[in-house]
């Protein structure tokens, strides 16, 4: 198993004919316990003071059987594999929401012109009823008017017999209440179209 401790890099070793040793994560803080050979390497350079100038080129450590290395501490969980993970998570939930954002947008905005459209339909269909309900108004007020103008008339005209005075003025009574009621049931119409305009 190799094992690193500051910048030294070491190997721990079980004999083969011992049990195997239990699979650690790699960053795991290990313990072990065992016995250490070192190789040291003099530099061809120095041969005097050879003790001094000896540097290390590999170490070992001889462990007895598994119990010799203890797990203090598992591998951080923060990895860059997970750290990546989060941010592509991340990047695609924002993804997600700016593309709910961009299809809400388009529909309030399909719901504002269809809106527009109906209030711009039903104000011309009031407009086409009042100019219907005028028209109308015009013609029936118009031939009522007419009518007691000839009534009115003819009763200037004709000799004074009381009968036929009452039956023109009775004549002339019934055409203008005729007009009143139809200018009343226009007004109410009218007023009726100006509500269900405010709604």
């Amino acid at each position: 198993m190799e094992l690193q401790a500051g910048q030294r890099v070491f190997e721990a070793v079980l004999g083969t004919n011992r049990d195997k040793l239990p699979g650690f994560t790699a960053g795991s803080l290990l313990e072990i316990t065992g016995v250490c050979i070192i190789e040291l390497v003099t530099p061809p350079a120095a041969e005097q003071n050879a003790l001094d100038n000896l540097s290390m080129a590999s170490m070992q450590i001889l462990l007895r059987g598994p119990s010799d290395v203890v797990l203090l501490k598992g591998p951080p969980w923060w990895t860059w594999q997970r750290t990546a993970a989060l941010i592509g998570l991340l990047l695609t939930v924002l993804a997600g929401a700016m593309l709910r954002i961009l299809f809400l947008n388009r529909r309030f905005e399909r719901q504002q012109a269809a809106r527009l459209a109906f209030a711009r339909q039903l104000l011309q269909s009031q407009e086409g009823e009042r100019r219907r309900i005028a028209a109308n108004l015009h013609d029936s007020l118009g031939q009522n008017l007419l009518a007691i103008k000839n009534q009115a008339h003819l009763a200037m005209q004709s000799a004074p017999d009381e009968a036929a005075w009452h039956q023109r003025l009775e004549d002339i009574s019934g055409t203008a209440l005729q007009a009143w009621k139809t200018c009343a049931r226009s007004r109410t119409i009218c007023g009726l179209i100006n509500w269900t305009g405010w709604v």
